[in-house]
Parts: structure tokens; C-alpha cells; sequence
């Protein structure tokens, strides 16, 4: 028996090595033995192979067949993916119902996406009824599952009070569990709450902190609030040239309101550059931004009484 699991999960590991290779021709002839076996990661894996037509041809029904076999003994993932063949009608007749019910299997046993899923159903009211308290019980445990998306979800809901009441101290909680996996979005909000006191005292150099943080992973919001701090003088010494290169960043990303900015800084002092300032009030006012229309037409008057200049 020992031998036998030793070989079975070698040939497990030989078969995913492969399936991430790409090497599907590989990894269905070492999925396959171990799937007739009754290994449900085999079976769940051959069905996934067979749904997208990965070193076979493309067939729903035997995906399902496979997905079934796994689902049968448990396996999470595997009902989640008997879910999403009864959701599409792929492979069975569809039929929202049972989908839900395979979705719920999967929730219950640990499966994430199941789990958020879960949620958005009963938050939505799709399929199953609205049940605000179940949609957060999903998310949350998606969120202690280890869910970056969860995670974000569950500070969100607790920072503006949707289907619990308002808590900012566990909506910093969330944002942090996020935060710590890496999540700009999440550093981005702990930005926010420091820079605006949400809960905490007011804190420019922490809110900057967290927006460095989020900026630096390309998320444009948290550029455009560096570029802000930078401008202002807030929580930082004032900087035009940082706040120049911060706005920069976002602007670049079609953020229209540090475009707004950049045709600001570069239409004012000494060192104007009328053309930059006006490519930037152009492209914000392509944004629709009712200012940047405004300071547009009025830099077309300055750029024209200056090539008049003899």
C-alpha cells in the first residue's frame, strides 16, 4: 500500500509538472491510470483537461463524467467545477439550481472561489434568496481562507457599513490581512483612512506610507494621492518636481485628474511649458473634466498672443 501511494504520487507530481509545462500529451497519460484509480485530484484534473481541450479534444460531457467521479468523494474544486458545467448547460442540461447546489457543496468544503461566489449570490439574490448575513458569513470565510479579493471585500463592506454596520477598526483589520499579501488596492484604502482620519487620528506621513506602497505596484489612484501629498505639502515637504512625477505616472494611466494637475503645474511660474500644459488639459478634457475644458480654451488664447510675439 505504502508503494502503491508512493508511486501514485509521484505519478501526480510527474502529471502537474507537466500540465504546467504544457505538456498536456504528458500529463493525461499520467492522469489517467491515476483517475481510473479513484484519485479524485486525477479525476478532477482529467475533467478540467477535457472542459478545455488540453491534449484531447474538447468534450463537456466527459468533463463532466470526471468532475462528477471526484465530486462524488468530496473533492471541493471538483464540485465547484460541476457547478459551472450545470451554470453553462455544458455537458448536462442546464439548470441554475443544481449549480447552486454543487456551488454550496464547495463552499462548504473549502473551496475559495465557491465561497465568494456564495456570497455574491446571497448579497445579488441569484438563484438562491437574498440573505445579507450568509453573504457576509461566504465572505468571510473566503477571507480567513486567505483571500486577497475576499479580504478587500470584507474591509470594504465594514468601511461604508454595506450589510454590517460600520466598523472601522475591522475594516482596517481586512485592508491589513490584504495589504500584507501585497494587495495596492488594500494599501491604497489604508491610505485613505490615514490621510482622511477615517477612524484613526489623521496621518500624512502614514497615509503616504501606504500610498508609496500601492504607487510603486502601479496603482494609479494611489499615485495621483502621492502626487496630492507632494503638491500640498501634506505629510511631506512640498515638492513640485515629485508631484510633477507622481501626477505623471497616473496621468500616463488616463487618470484625469492628475492630468487636470499636470496641465496646472506646467501653465503656471516661470518655467511654463504651454504645449505640455495644453496636451494635458486636452486629454482631460477628452475625460469630460468641465475644468480642463475651461483652462484649455483659455490657454488656446495665451499660446495664440504668444506666437504673435514679434
Amino acid at each position: 500500500m505504502l508503494l502503491f501511494a508512493a508511486t501514485a504520487q509521484a505519478g501526480w507530481l510527474e502529471g502537474m509538472n507537466a500540465y504546467r509545462d504544457a505538456d498536456y500529451a504528458i500529463a493525461l497519460h499520467d492522469f489517467q491510470p491515476l483517475a481510473v484509480a479513484g484519485n479524485p485530484d486525477a479525476q478532477d484534473q482529467l475533467g478540467a483537461m477535457y472542459a478545455a481541450g488540453q491534449g484531447v479534444a474538447r468534450d463537456y460531457a466527459t468533463a463532466v463524467y470526471w468532475y462528477r467521479k471526484a465530486a462524488d468523494q468530496q473533492h471541493a474544486q471538483a464540485r465547484f467545477h460541476l457547478g459551472m458545467m450545470y451554470a453553462a448547460g455544458r455537458g448536462v442540461a442546464r439548470d441554475d439550481e443544481q449549480a447552486a447546489a454543487w456551488y454550496r457543496a464547495a463552499a462548504e468544503g473549502g473551496d475559495i472561489p465557491a465561497q465568494i461566489l456564495m456570497a455574491q449570490m446571497h448579497e445579488n439574490g441569484q438563484v438562491v434568496a437574498t440573505d445579507k448575513a450568509l453573504a457576509m458569513y461566504w465572505y468571510r470565510a473566503a477571507a480567513l481562507g486567505g483571500s486577497v479579493a475576499a479580504q478587500n471585500i470584507m474591509g470594504n463592506r465594514y468601511q461604508f457599513g454595506r450589510n454590517v454596520l460600520q466598523d472601522m477598526e475591522q475594516a482596517q483589520f481586512w485592508y491589513r490581512a490584504a495589504a500584507a499579501q501585497g494587495s495596492a488596492h488594500a494599501q491604497y484604502n489604508l491610505g485613505l483612512i490615514y490621510a482622511g482620519g477615517l477612524g484613526v487620528a489623521k496621518d500624512y506621513a502614514t497615509a503616504r506610507t501606504w500610498f508609496l506602497q500601492a504607487a510603486i505596484q502601479g496603482d494609479q489612484d494611489a499615485q495621483y494621492e502621492l502626487g496630492q501629498q507632494y503638491y500640498t505639502g501634506l505629510g511631506v515637504t512640498q515638492d513640485r518636481q515629485q508631484a510633477l512625477s507622481w501626477y505623471s505616472k497616473a496621468a500616463e494611466q488616463g487618470d484625469a485628474r492628475a492630468q487636470l494637475r499636470l496641465g496646472e503645474l506646467y501653465s503656471a511660474g516661470d518655467t511654463a511649458d504651454l504645449m505640455q500644459a495644453y496636451h494635458w488639459f486636452g486629454l482631460a478634457a477628452q475625460a469630460g473634466d468641465a475644468d480642463a475644458q475651461v483652462h484649455r480654451s483659455i490657454l488656446e488664447g495665451r499660446i495664440g498672443a504668444q506666437t504673435r510675439k514679434p
